[in-house]
């Protein structure tokens, strides 16, 4: 670390919170370029609270098996020699994912810090989460932060600094007896050159072919065919080939890992899961059904639709008309009922605002044309055209409403419990 400096690796997942964390301890104030070769982009900055410490941001990667440039750029900088310590940004929310990744980069033997990152969805969750047993099993600290919410990232650079004072960790975690017997022997072959904390990492990569590790490692002829000699016996034993066979000892070391760590809470139901109980029960599914159709129906049909249609049927389209929003329909009524026999002389006009029907529009300019009243065109274009269209729109606002209600219950997934519900009928 010349000149007090201190370089910092972030390194972790895609979505697991990594650049969140990086803007808020940088101020999103760095460079920004690209990797040498590649355009993959290169994120660098001086930490905020301490100039000394420049933090690189590797790029999102699932695995140090380098099947993408993203994943080349971030282990070719790893092993470059120059971080002093990597920060393993891990969702906690989600062990099992990220820790396949974090398995790898201690590994390769250099100082790490792993950051449970989104602590405060886990506490929400109710799981727990056995920080210091962790660290054991992993072998290097591990903190709880929240970079959303700015918790425990001072603590977490604290123990960033202690841990690149250190010159590096031999890996913890080990695989099956059989397949440690096997990275034992290729240990035993490399070169007395390669250090004690990164024999482990060439071991692996040697035990899964990794063509760009082995270019490191000056292996004799002899002692490459005896390390091949090695894998391929491992292989015929497992049965499969040796990247798969590495991959399934990490994942089985994090399923051990997580047993002993992580405490999860019991489940809940969510609001969505209490409804499915109720209207997917293999008892009250149909009746429950039955309710809702009838309600969608009764209001469509016979309650707010009907009132719509009967409006239109009557008024709009009929001989009736309205008054704009009622005034003088009650003085209308009065001076009908007062007249008896003689109502139709009662001139609705008199009493409010009154808007006449389509029909009796029609019928009045119809007769103001010469037509006779009653006759064959009066007839014909009154009750025939006019009626006949607003029997067809009377029918508009029923229609209506009961497509908004129906699509309502398919957006909403009722419908498409209905048809789980008719497929064990």
């Amino acid at each position: 670390m010349a000149d007090s400096q201190i370089h910092v690796a972030l390194a972790g997942n895609p979505n697991c919170g990594k650049t969140t964390l990086f803007n808020l301890i940088t101020g999103a104030n760095g460079y920004v370029g690209n990797w040498p070769g590649v355009t993959v982009e290169k994120k660098e900055a001086k930490l905020l609270s301490d100039k000394n410490v420049t933090i690189t941001d590797l790029p999102g990667i699932y695995s140090l098996s380098p099947y993408s440039p993203e994943e080349q750029c971030s282990r070719d900088y790893l092993m470059s020699g120059e971080p002093d310590v990597v920060v393993q940004v891990v969702d906690a929310t989600n062990l099992e994912r990220n820790l396949y990744l974090a398995l790898q980069v201690i590994e390769t033997g250099l100082p790490v810090v792993v950051a449970l990152n989104m602590a405060d969805l886990v506490e929400k969750n109710g799981d727990k989460i056995d920080t210091g047993k962790l660290s054991k099993k992993l072998g290097c600290p591990v903190m709880m932060i929240s970079a959303l919410k700015n918790k425990g990232i001072k603590e977490l650079f604290e123990q960033v600094k202690k841990s690149a004072a250190s010159k590096g960790q031999v890996p913890k975690h080990k695989f099956d007896s059989s397949i440690e017997d096997v990275l034992d022997h290729i240990e035993n072959n490399l070169p007395t050159s390669v250090p004690a904390n990164k024999r482990r990492y060439y071991a692996v990569k040697l035990f899964e072919r990794d063509a760009d590790a082995c270019k490191l490692i000056n292996l004799t002829k002899e002692k490459a065919a005896r390390v091949e000699e090695l894998v391929a016996q491992c292989e015929q034993d497992c049965d499969d080939d040796a990247e798969s066979i590495i991959t399934g000892e990490r994942y089985g070391v994090i399923a051990y890992i997580i047993d002993e760590c992580l405490t999860k809470a019991p489940a809940k139901m969510s609001t969505s899961e209490k409804i499915d109980r109720v209207v997917t029960n293999r008892i009250l599914g149909l009746p429950i059904f039955v309710v809702i159709m009838f309600c969608v129906y009764y209001i469509a049909v016979s309650t707010l639709g009907g009132t719509v249609t009967d409006f239109t049927n009557d008024q709009l389209f009929g001989t009736d008309g309205w008054y704009v929003l009622g005034q003088g329909r009650d003085a209308y009524d009065a001076a009908v009922e007062a007249a008896g026999d003689n109502a139709d002389s009662v001139d609705p006009a008199q009493y409010g605002p009154y808007v006449p029907g389509i029909t009796t529009v029609v019928h009045d300019a119809l007769v103001a044309g010469g037509t006779e009243d009653g006759g064959l065109v009066d007839s014909l274009v009154c009750d025939g055209i006019v009626g006949g269209l607003g029997a067809i729109f009377g029918f508009v606002p029923q229609m209506f409403l009961l497509f908004v209600m129906l699509s309502f219950l398919e957006d909403c997934g009722y419908m498409a419990r209905v048809a789980f519900i008719m497929d064990r009928v």
